[in-house]
C-alpha cells in the first residue's frame, strides 16, 4: 500500500518519533509507527481489511478506520482514482491500492 498524508503536521506527527512521543505518549506512538508499517506491509486494502480485522472498519464515503494503541484511531480515506467499484456501486476493496491518513486521535466513546 501507498500512504499519503493530508497534511505535513499529520505527516511529522506520524514520521517524526520524538514529536509523535511528546503528543501521544510513547506506548501509542510505537503502536501509530506500527500500524502504519503494518498498513503499508499490505498489497491492497481487501488485505489490509483481513489483517487488521476487528480493529478496521469501513465509512462512507470510502474510508477506513483503524484502532490502534491504547484506544486510538486513524483515519485513512481512499487516495486515487486507480480502484474499481462493484456492480453495486461500493468500492472493491481489493483494487485499492492508495490511502491518505487523514487523521489520528483518540476513539470517542471508551
Amino acid at each position: 500500500m501507498i500512504v499519503s498524508f493530508h497534511t505535513q503536521e499529520l505527516q511529522e506527527l506520524c514520521l517524526v518519533m520524538n514529536v509523535a512521543e511528546t503528543k501521544l505518549g510513547r506506548i501509542d506512538a510505537l503502536a501509530m509507527v506500527t500500524m502504519i508499517a503494518d498498513v503499508e506491509a499490505q498489497d491492497n486494502c481487501l488485505e489490509l481489511l483481513q489483517y487488521f480485522a476487528d480493529d478496521a472498519k469501513c465509512l462512507r464515503p470510502p474510508e477506513i478506520v483503524i484502532q490502534f494503541g491504547s484506544a486510538m484511531v486513524a483515519n485513512f480515506a481512499v487516495s486515487g482514482r486507480r480502484y474499481q467499484l462493484s456492480a453495486d456501486g461500493e468500492v472493491d476493496w481489493q483494487t485499492v491500492t492508495r490511502l491518505k491518513l487523514m487523521a489520528v486521535g483518540a476513539q470517542h466513546g471508551t
